[in-house]
């Protein structure tokens, strides 16, 4: 019960409403949401969302919905709402995962209990014609290199050293955020120019699947300004981008530094553009894509990616220096 009435607390912000759901369900519901709320703030609204909607149309016990349950939901709630498609697979991700979870957690308590939200092959939301997007009307949603030296030449002049650093990280590698905050300085190589991350659990999921961490390069010139950096840090700090509250930055942090680079640039970026842009300019660079998902430390998806392409770190590395896109930036 004590147990039950601390993840009950934990998982609300302040003034937040809690969950309104049948009570046998709120332990499954707090302790999964207690677990998204490591990620991002954001991402714990989201998920809460999604499963205050569900539990608000499904009212059994979670040990007790069926497959037919959740169709039933998807019939006749979500498929009827008038959102992108796009948005009723993100309500279905979000339920799969949310299922996944208790499944784990029963199967603890040697209950067997298999995940009851149907794949895409087993139930497909109705497409309407809005749903097709105009390739002519597509947002590129990449950062051009103008825009890019742009983002670091405002940091290095007007933003803390630790924020130019970020940045050029984010750049240069085209790690996602999660991946850049939480690296600790230990896992830093300067002379092997690269790092290691996702060793926090929620940096990057992949990395307890495969049980090894992520590994990203960085340009030469720019180690000269990461190293510089380092030795302003304090010896005990265990991150590379501190913060005083959790000891690595948070995302909420992290956002605040980006909205502030935009009103002062005057163009609208996310962090996942510094990844799809480098991804797009070592497509151009005509990289293999077994070589550009290793860079990228992305899943193979050739057998040859994942099974025959063992190389050193020294032969990744010039890889990474042949192939980087970004040379004519001064900062690289």
């Amino acid at each position: 019960m004590k147990l039950q009435q601390k993840i009950d607390n934990s998982v609300n912000f302040l003034g937040e409403k809690p969950l309104q759901i049948r009570k046998e369900n709120l332990y499954y519901v707090n302790s999964y949401l207690n677990e998204v709320k490591k990620r991002s703030n954001d991402t714990y609204r989201n998920h809460k969302s999604v499963l205050s909607y569900f539990f608000q149309e499904v009212d059994k016990e979670v040990p007790d919905i069926t497959m037919i349950d959740v169709r039933n939901y998807f019939n006749d709630y979500l498929d009827k709402r008038d959102i992108k498609l796009d948005s009723k697979e993100t309500y279905r991700s979000i339920l799969m995962s949310f299922f996944y979870y208790v499944q784990a957690l029963l199967l603890n308590q040697k209950i067997e209990f298999r995940n009851p939200v149907p794949i895409k092959k087993v139930y497909q939301f109705t497409q309407k014609d809005t749903d097709i997007k105009k390739q002519s009307e597509k947002n590129d949603k990449i950062l051009s290199k103008e825009q890019l030296e742009m983002i670091l030449d405002y940091c290095k002049k007007n933003l803390r050293r630790r924020d130019f650093i970020l940045f050029g990280l984010i750049a240069c590698t085209g790690a996602r955020i999660s991946e850049i905050r939480t690296i600790r300085t230990k896992d830093v190589n300067l002379e092997e120019r690269y790092f290691e991350t996702g060793f926090i659990k929620g940096a990057r999921k992949s990395t307890y699947r495969q049980n090894k961490g992520l590994l990203f390069f960085f340009s030469e010139k720019f180690m000269i300004y990461l190293k510089n950096y380092i030795l302003t840090l304090k010896r005990k700090k265990n991150w590379l981008f501190t913060s005083n509250k959790k000891g690595y930055l948070s995302n909420t942090q992290c956002y605040f530094i980006k909205k502030k680079i935009i009103r002062k640039l005057g163009f609208e970026f996310t962090f996942h553009y510094f990844r799809r842009s480098i991804i797009t300019y070592y497509t151009k660079n005509n990289i293999s894509s077994e070589i550009r998902e290793m860079l990228m430390n992305h899943k193979p998806s050739s057998i040859e990616g994942e099974h025959y392409l063992k190389l050193s770190i020294k032969e990744k590395r010039d890889l990474y220096d042949k192939y980087f896109p970004y040379y004519e930036i001064q900062y690289f």
